[in-house]
């Protein structure tokens, strides 16, 4: 698919290596142990455990070691390589794949021997994992490259030789730097060199051989050993809603297991337990919250868990929203990216005759489109994308019956039962980092677009037009940034097809921030492009949404004193392409003037958790202690700063918003004439009025949120931030006239 604005694409996947050709007087290689055509010979297919260890020498004088001081072994790379097996039918381009080809690639991960003990002459053996684990899982923290295959050959003495591409991982930026192009030969061991578990129950392939740079100089020492038929290994959890079943299988014989059984993946499937809420619609920042609380515990570098949620439905709307992978960016409460998928089972196609018998139906009801769609959503929390050209299970579910004819079996029969080639090459192959749960965030690491994004994206600004108004063009350091962001469609008599949503949470919004200094900073949507719906917007109609800017991935947006540049744009998925509209504003930081203010400053800007409670409102109640200790420090930080003067209009807001779904009069304390409210906080604030019970919404506390709400609408209206439908829309929230 393409995935605009795309600087940290993941290396390309490893080439198909054709049956090795032997020269003329070159002898069979013998092995008992290892059976088909040539280059599997060579390599057996399935995944094998590796050991590198590298040797310090000096390229011109391989004697000169650069630490002749050190005694023993100080640090090695463990990891594993994937050997696949091309099958018969396979096509690589327009070529039919040679039987006996085979792709390969692998990761490493970093090992050190205390610094502060003498390490042995040699680290310490490889080691097979213990069953029931075939494939061993190393620290997410240690992961330091990631090689593929580029050739093998068959020396005339009997030995292989390997061309490794190997792509070092920079986990700062989630980016790869040049892969140099490494030379491996390797021969089999002799029993002597085999180390005992290699041998028990049965010997197991076991290769070792020496590693070069392109000089040649010996780099590395390098021992390989096979431990099982399977390339990966993983687990998933379920959660379901009380009277719900996980959609694991689609009733005809298709399940979870057998579909990542044929891209040799080892998959468990643990039983579900039940979730003890009965709500028909659960709302996004209980969604994660749950999850936490339900989920085994497990480390997260001794396993590879992925963890689904089964409930009725998370959007009040009952058409559509069929899953989502909820656990990504900033929707992540826990702190740890990319473990949950949800699946809605109460969900209804449309009434359109294009889905077929699942016209109307709840997704529960369709068994054959609910497995889809847990499959779709499991690939997400693989680290996939939506697809916009070809089949598999990362199209949506409304393609397939958008594309069903007279001539193909009707929705839903004709939903494929797998992943499309190259995602299937993704998962088979793409570096572990951006396929196991808990590791690279989700919306890093994919390949670029083939045609550069300026010629993808068409600029639409002259029909719909982005504006932003700072709410406060002067801040106090420290405080977040509110915006006023409107989309209008400025055609006469045309309606325009634009974002569904206007927003960073829904995905539609996105920017950067440059610093005085130039030093330029991005805050990005929560949910990727390809998320967004699109709604018509009639001629001078427009978008609304108040936004609120803090931190972005490189920390800090504003983090001292000075004029900042904030540029954003509206980007979203129109039916003849992708669409972009842009603006820009400036905003004043001013210096602290007194200690209190500085040291309140400091400690906002240095909290990454503080975000969390900006959006998804959350409480440390029922998370795990580490999540927890972090939120409840973040909690405090904020109420101590709101005993600032200068930030306490700023910071207010943020409180009252994170307090009213739990506990409205004290969140209505909060607020008065002074706050900085954007539209989008007082829509959310006269929600939760609307929704409390009446005892509640009558209290005097209440009443005086519902007057500042309602003079901050019409300060809206007169600001032009909002347009007479706008302010109507919001004052019907609570009644108001």
């Amino acid at each position: 698919m393409w995935y605009l604005n795309d600087d940290l694409a993941t290396p390309p996947p490893p080439p198909i290596i054709p049956p090795v050709r032997r020269q003329a007087g070159q002898k069979q290689p013998r092995s008992r142990l290892q059976t088909g055509p040539p280059t599997a010979q060579l390599l057996t297919p399935g995944c094998w455990l590796i050991q590198v260890v590298p040797r310090y020498a000096d390229d011109v004088d391989p004697n000169l070691a650069i630490y002749p001081v050190l005694r023993g072994w100080d640090m090695r790379y463990v990891g594993t390589l994937r050997v696949e097996k091309c099958s018969a039918d396979a096509v690589a381009g327009k070529k039919k794949v040679e039987p006996g080809s085979v792709r390969a690639s692998g990761d490493l991960y970093v090992q050190r021997h205390p610094w502060t003990e003498a390490g042995t002459a040699d680290p310490p053996p490889l080691t097979p994992p213990s069953p029931p684990v075939e494939i061993p899982i190393f620290r997410r923290q240690d992961y330091a490259f990631y090689f593929t295959v580029q050739s093998v050959t068959l020396l005339r003495d009997g030995q292989v030789e390997l061309k490794l591409a190997c792509f070092q991982f920079d986990a700062k930026k989630f980016a790869w730097n040049p892969a140099p192009i490494l030379t491996a030969t390797l021969h089999r061991a002799k029993p002597t060199e085999i180390p005992p578990a290699w041998r028990q129950p049965r010997p197991r392939p076991y290769l070792i051989g020496e590693v070069y740079n392109n000089l040649p100089t010996k780099v590395a020492d390098l021992q390989i050993g096979w431990i099982s038929p399977y390339l990966r290994e993983a687990s998933i959890a379920i959660a379901t809603a009380p009277g719900l079943t996980a959609p694991t299988s689609n009733g005809q014989g298709d399940d979870v297991k057998s579909v990542f059984a044929k891209l040799d993946w080892k998959i468990n499937v643990h039983a579900p337990i039940t979730a003890p809420v009965n709500a028909a619609v659960w709302e996004a920042k209980d969604l994660h919250a749950f999850m936490t609380v339900l989920e085994e515990p497990v480390s997260f570098d001794d396993a590879w868990v992925y963890s689904a949620l089964v409930v009725p439905r998370f959007d009040s709307a009952e058409v559509y929203g069929f899953g989502k992978m909820y656990d990504g960016g900033a929707l992540d409460t826990d702190l740890i990216p990319r473990e949950g998928l949800l699946v809605a089972a109460d969900a209804k196609f449309p009434a359109d005759a294009r889905f077929g018998p699942a016209q109307g139906q709840m997704l529960k009801n369709v068994p054959r489109a609910a497995f889809f769609n847990f499959m779709h959503e499991l690939g997400h929390a693989m680290g996939l994308f939506h697809r916009f050209t070809g089949s598999g299970f990362m199209q949506e579910l409304v393609y397939f019956a958008l594309r069903a004819a007279a001539d193909q079996p009707p929705f839903p029969d004709n939903l494929p039962v797998s992943y499309h080639t190259p995602d299937e090459v993704r998962l088979r192959h793409h570096p572990d980092n951006f396929v196991r749960p808990k590791a690279v965030p989700y919306g890093v690491g994919y390949l670029a677009a083939p045609v550069p994004d300026t010629d993808i994206v068409t600029d639409v600004g002259s029909q719909l037009q982005l504006t932003v108004t700072p709410l406060r063009r002067v801040l106090p350091m420290g405080a977040p940034m509110r915006l006023e962001l409107r989309l209008t469609n400025i055609q006469d008599g045309v309606k325009l097809p634009g974002p569904a949503r206007l927003s960073l949470a829904d995905g539609s919004v996105a920017g950067r921030v440059i610093a005085p200094n130039g030093q330029v900073r991005s805050f990005s949507a929560v949910a990727p492009l390809d998320y967004q719906s699109v709604a018509d917007l009639d001629p001078r109609r427009s978008l609304f949404h108040g936004e609120t800017l803090w931190r972005g991935p490189e920390g800090a947006l504003f983090p001292a004193p000075g004029v900042y540049r904030v540029e954003l744009e509206a980007i979203w998925v129109a039916p003849g392409g992708v669409a972009r509209s842009a603006t820009h504003c400036d905003v004043l930081i001013e210096a602290p003037e007194n200690r209190r203010h500085q040291h309140a400053a400091i400690e906002l800007l240095a909290s990454e958790d503080v975000t969390l409670l900006l959006i998804l409102r959350v409480s440390p109640d029922g998370a795990s202690a580490v999540v927890n200790k972090r939120l409840t420090a973040a909690v405090k930080i904020l109420r101590d700063s709101l005993e600032v003067q200068e930030l306490r209009p700023s910071l207010a807001p943020l409180e009252a918003r994170r307090l009213a779904s739990t506990d409205l009069v004290q969140a209505a304390g909060l607020i008065d004439d002074d706050s900085w409210l954007t539209t989008s906080e007082i829509d959310y604030l006269l929600t939760q009025v609307k929704e409390a019970p009446p005892d509640i919404a009558k209290s005097a506390a209440v009443g005086r949120l519902i007057a500042v709400c309602r003079r901050k609408i019409m300060q809206a209206f007169c600001a032009r931030h909002i347009d007479q439908a706008e302010v109507e829309r919001l004052l019907g929230l609570e009644g108001g006239t």
